[in-house]
């Protein structure tokens, strides 16, 4: 019994890893699992997989604000050298702030992913068979974008 729910579960049971790179260029990695759940190729994940992507996309906007604030500075000729140079100390970066974000979900195209309450949903999209790792026969390749709901 136990063997052949094993079976089952590895072939909807797949990889996930995702990757940050940080304002610090500090850079991580993180791994888990993404589970298909249907004919169509919807996949599930824990959310904790997901919210590094999210925390990334407000990072984004926070970080547009930061250099608005810089240029704002640095192009106000009203301001002495000395004057920019004690405003621009003042603005100070996260040094946390997410720059880059990535996600390997078992193959090397991409999922479109729902983020929902505690798990994150995925509709497959079929792509090009080249250098894909074998899946249920119904759900050969992944293609999925991500994307907040």
């Amino acid at each position: 019994m136990f063997a052949g729910a094993y079976e089952m579960a590895s072939k909807i049971t797949k990889p996930l890893i995702t990757s940050i790179r940080l304002y610090n260029k500090e850079v991580t990695c993180g791994g888990g699992a993404f589970i298909i759940i249907n004919k169509e190729g919807w996949v599930i994940t824990a959310h904790h997989m997901v919210q590094s992507f999210i925390t990334y996309k407000r990072n984004q906007q926070e970080i547009q604000s930061y250099d608005k604030k810089i240029a704002s500075i640095e192009n106000d000729n009203s301001l002495t050298v000395k004057q920019k140079n004690r405003k621009l100390k003042q603005v100070k970066p996260n040094e946390k702030w997410i720059t880059n974000h990535s996600f390997w979900w078992a193959c090397d195209d991409v999922l479109r992913i729902s983020v929902k309450s505690d798990t994150g949903f995925a509709p497959n999209r079929p792509s090009s068979r080249a250098n894909r790792p074998p899946l249920p026969g119904w759900m050969e390749q992944c293609r999925v974008q991500v994307s907040l709901a």
